[in-house]
């Protein structure tokens, strides 16, 4: 629900990613050429040679680039193309998304800020240092107990873009979000016309925020009973909220939060004016 607008720390991100994942560059390019012989339509052919000519600008286009830019020069081929869900697959795989997913975007998310879902907020993005349990040796190279074998993310990854239908997006910065395994679920391939995590200005911005109804604040501070508080997602914009809120199921997730709310209810009411302005 909360957006990112794209300023300089955003840009260092997407640019160290970039460059992480330049070991991967030519492997993704031998791939995509090697892809010619089983996809060897015209209009296939084409596909895979846009995507190997943008392949630079494909990795750190902004929201704004890829809408104007990128997606201009592949709809006419997408249409014919992209029915075919194995050619899809092969773009995706040729693409290395899955190293992207396991490895290089972590680091990123790592790195960030970013520390739970970017649509529910509810649901905390886990990160994890798997060590090597006592010195080795692994194809020549030597590693010390304590040092990190592998990360772990328990987290999921969503494309604004979906890669089923925009599969030269799969790997692009900007199109990638981090997500719970349920929102990932409820979104499926849906695309959320109206919510992009990242945005180029504040005029873009979506307002949400959490309200406690007042018939429910009336009925708590009557019967002092945490079933009576009822929270509401509210926004800027009453259509999207009620979209948004439909898809994700938010107010189910934050009523599971009364006891918290409850809390704050009595603090309010034991602490001065002072106390609680400091926190």
């Amino acid at each position: 629900m909360k957006q990112l607008l794209i300023n300089d720390i955003i840009k260092r991100s997407a640019i160290k990613y970039q460059k992480d994942f330049l070991v991967k560059k030519q492997a993704v390019l031998d791939s995509l050429n090697n892809l010619k012989i089983e996809f060897n339509e015209a209009s296939e052919i084409d596909y895979l040679n846009l995507i190997i000519n943008e392949y630079d600008k494909i990795i750190l286009a902004e929201p704004l680039e890829i809408k104007n830019v990128l997606l201009p020069i592949f709809s006419n081929l997408s249409h014919t193309v992209i029915n075919n869900n194995s050619f899809a697959n092969h773009i995706i795989n040729a693409m290395k998304y899955k190293d992207v997913r396991e490895h290089f975007f972590i680091n990123v998310i790592r790195e960030s800020e970013i520390n739970t879902c970017v649509y529910c907020h509810s649901q905390s993005l886990v990160i994890v240092d798997i060590l090597y349990k006592r010195s080795s040796e692994k194809n020549g190279i030597k590693y010390k107990a304590g040092d990190v074998r592998m990360q772990k993310a328990f987290l999921e990854l969503d494309h604004y873009y979906p890669k089923t239908k925009y599969p030269f997006l799969c790997t692009s910065f900007y199109n990638l979000y981090p997500i719970c395994s349920n929102c990932n679920k409820s979104k499926k391939d849906k695309k959320l016309d109206f919510f992009e995590f990242y945005i180029s200005d504040e005029s873009e911005r979506q307002f949400f925020e959490f309200k406690i109804s007042d018939d429910s604040k009336t009925k708590f501070l009557s019967s002092f009973k945490k079933e009576d508080i009822e929270v509401k997602l509210s926004g800027s914009n009453a259509k999207n909220t009620y979209e948004y809120n439909r898809m994700f199921s938010i107010d189910l997730r934050y009523n599971k939060y009364k006891d918290i709310i409850e809390e704050l209810f009595h603090k309010r009411n034991v602490y001065n004016n002072i106390y609680k302005d400091s926190i």
